[in-house]
């Protein structure tokens, strides 16, 4: 009868245990969006999309290949953001695709190196205010922060960040979050008004369901996503006759620098009043 040593037989067990996720760093998370960006152009998962991971895609859960990022032909612009300590990472982007041009934002988690959930926001012509993909600005995950920029730490970011998204549900408590000079960039159009960025009053009401997706210390960067209830409308948003209620799903990149905001950039999308990013739990019910 043959004897296996226990060393041996430990080495066996060991090879044959699935390889457990790896550290990831910024190259790597950069790599590993890509992966799921280029997943769902194609619709196939191969080997970058575990089996079961959850996709939604506007609130709403779908399959891979059921994503309007299959019909894109070129990705024209992109912005990658990552926290790679946190597993998220981002990107917002431009597309030509079947049907017309596309922007969209793609946040993904991740479990070491393995992709462990995806949320896309696509957004086409009609299906926003403001909708200018071809301005849409390039920025490498490998951007260095500027030499003259003096970021906060973690928790002060997140502060003003959120400070600044006090501003859809009215004027925010405390110092102004955003500077004098703040650029609003709404899906790829810079805003004409050069208040835009500290006074939002056009883009106010009820915000819900607010995340940050991600922090970087390094660039000053907070990207959070929310829905935000719009249950009266001016007509005077450059739409003639626009006034009807809705919800809008948006992604916010924050650029923060000396404790104010700098830039925001949005990518936001009509949807229907009442409507949920699809990643906010529901409130538990009342027990009777």
């Amino acid at each position: 009868m043959w004897r296996i040593a226990p060393s041996v037989l430990m080495f066996v067990l060991l090879w044959a245990l699935p390889a457990a996720a790896r550290e990831c760093d910024r190259a790597c998370a950069g790599q590993a969006a890509e992966a799921a960006l280029a997943a769902l152009q194609t619709g196939q998962a191969g080997k970058v999309l575990p089996r079961g991971v959850r996709i939604t895609e506007n609130g709403r859960d779908i399959r891979l290949a059921d994503s309007q990022l299959f019909a894109i032909r070129q990705v024209t612009a992109r912005q990658t953001y990552s926290e790679p300590q946190a597993g998220a990472v981002g990107i917002i982007g431009a597309a030509e695709a079947y049907g017309g041009p596309a922007i969209f934002a793609l946040r993904v988690k991740l479990k070491g190196d393995r992709v462990s959930e995806i949320e896309t926001l696509v957004v086409r012509r009609a299906e926003a205010q403001a909708f200018s993909p071809g301005t849409l600005r390039n920025l490498s995950v490998d951007t260095a922060p500027t030499a003259k920029a003096v970021h906060s730490a973690r928790l002060d970011l997140i502060a003003v960040a959120n400070a600044w998204l006090d501003g859809f549900s009215g004027a925010p408590a405390g110092p102004d979050p955003a500077a004098s000079n703040c650029v609003l960039f709404d899906n790829g159009a810079q805003s004409p008004s050069p208040s835009a960025c500290k006074d939002i009053k056009s883009l106010r009401g009820l915000i819900r369901e607010r995340r940050l997706a991600l922090v970087e210390e390094e660039r000053g960067v907070v990207w959070a996503w929310a829905v935000v209830d719009h249950s009266q409308v001016a007509a005077s948003t450059g739409r003639p006759g626009r006034s009807e209620a809705r919800s809008v799903l948006l992604a916010a990149r924050l650029r923060i620098d000396r404790g104010q905001v700098q830039d925001v950039e949005l990518v936001q999308r009509d949807l229907a009043l009442g409507a949920t990013s699809g990643w906010t739990p529901p409130k538990p019910k009342k027990r009777s």
